[in-house]
């Protein structure tokens, strides 16, 4: 009997921890566990907490927890900050650039942090993070700074705020902010017509997205300076040379025309004209492509180069930029199996490429194609369009038609 009530006795006890680990487990990732197990300093509790606060649109309360766990290095937190940018950025995924370590530089976290705040249109989280990372010498946040000013409260825009965000900006050596406080002090020295478009562009370099880089803005200022809009203590070409450096797309075919201009024009390394206008063809950029190529041809490295001369031509006349189709037409001219065909057939191609460009109002084309249509006999048609050449300045059009083409 002892036996049998011991027995009971222990199955009894199993029993009730079978139904307490039951419960136990239920209540574990209930809200109430969690809110135990994040007071008793568990991360993951802290986290999961933050994911429910998201799930539940109180995003100031899941940011304030992810923020303080992401400062912390906790892995699964960064992991979701990370997801969250990869789906919110206008770029592709950053991947293991957002997910690394890095050590040397002590801003990245409290940056990434801010973004998805100003994703979310948390404001006051974002003040208090911008403020953090001012505090912490992160000379970035002023831009953003004032970025946030613009977007936060556009109802009563606090213009003084803005600018002086865009001053510390500046004063950091920052181009963004440098070049848009540019345009205010633009907007203040204009009539009161211009003042409407500077105010719009001043408006626009703040709030557009993605935001303006440095590379964007050295390139912008650069603009600046050629129109003598603004000065610096930089010459032009150093402006255009931290662009590229930064990213710019636009600045390697600046620097070519510059060097082309100038061609005496000192060049602190071996970076010259046909350097940068490779680099900027290298983008794509169509009028680079034609100069690199005339280039090539004006030195005599057209017989060795004719597969790249041919190929930068082209490239620039698919991009709809005229003097290239014009220098295809006038080369198929004067050499038609030039590109492996009959003559019949390159000479059809050359008036082909011809009118292409003189319907676009080449003058180069329009003297070319009615020199042609005149040697072929056609003399309306080829007077027409020597007229035309003429009209748009062609200084070979008035001679042939002085000569007496009537």
């Amino acid at each position: 009997m002892a036996v049998r009530k011991r027995a009971a006795r222990w199955l009894g006890y199993v029993v009730t921890l079978a139904v307490l680990g039951g419960l136990g487990t239920a209540a574990y990732h209930s809200d109430a566990g969690l809110s135990v197990r994040a007071t008793l300093g568990q991360n993951d509790a802290k986290l999961a907490q933050s994911v429910k606060a998201f799930e539940a649109g109180d995003t100031r309360t899941a940011f304030e927890v992810l923020s303080g766990l992401v400062q912390d290095g906790h892995p699964a937190s960064i992991e979701v900050l990370c997801q969250t940018l990869d789906l919110r950025q206008h770029h592709a995924p950053m991947g293991a650039t957002c997910r690394a370590e890095d050590e040397t530089n002590p801003h990245q976290r409290l940056k990434q942090l801010s973004d998805a705040a100003f994703f979310a249109q948390e404001w006051a989280i974002l003040d208090g993070l911008l403020q953090q990372r001012r505090e912490a010498g992160d000379v970035s946040a002023h831009f953003e700074s004032a970025r946030f000013e613009a977007f936060s409260r556009p109802e009563a825009l606090d213009v003084n705020a803005i600018q002086s965000h865009l001053v510390a900006s500046a004063q950091a050596q920052d181009p963004r902010g440098q070049y848009v406080l540019a345009i205010l002090g633009l907007r203040e020295i204009s009539d009161a017509g211009a003042q409407r478009l500077v105010t719009r562009s001043f408006a626009s370099a703040l709030t557009q997205n993605p935001p303006i880089d440095a590379g964007h803005a050295y390139f912008e200022l650069a603009k600046l300076m050629q129109a003598g809009l603004i000065s610096s203590d930089l010459h032009l070409t150093e402006v255009l040379r931290r662009a590229d450096a930064a990213g710019s797309p636009h600045a390697a075919g600046y620097l070519a025309q510059f060097y082309l201009s100038n061609p005496d024009f000192p060049v602190p390394d071996e970076r010259d004209a046909e350097y940068w206008l490779e680099a900027a063809a290298g983008y794509d950029d169509p009028v680079a492509q034609y100069n690199l190529a005339i280039r090539l041809i004006e030195t005599q490295r057209f017989e060795a180069e004719q597969d790249a001369v041919m190929d930068l031509l082209s490239r620039s006349a698919e991009r709809g930029f005229a003097p290239a189709f014009t220098q295809i037409g006038a080369m198929l001219w004067q050499d038609p199996d030039l590109m492996g065909q009959s003559a019949e057939t390159g000479r059809a191609q050359s008036v082909d490429y011809l009118t292409r460009a003189a319907n676009m109002g080449d003058a180069n084309a329009l003297f070319n194609l009615g020199s042609i249509k005149l040697a072929q006999g056609d003399r309306a048609a080829g007077v027409k369009l020597l007229q035309e050449a003429q009209a748009r300045g062609h200084a070979l059009a008035d001679q042939v038609l002085s000569r007496g083409t009537e």
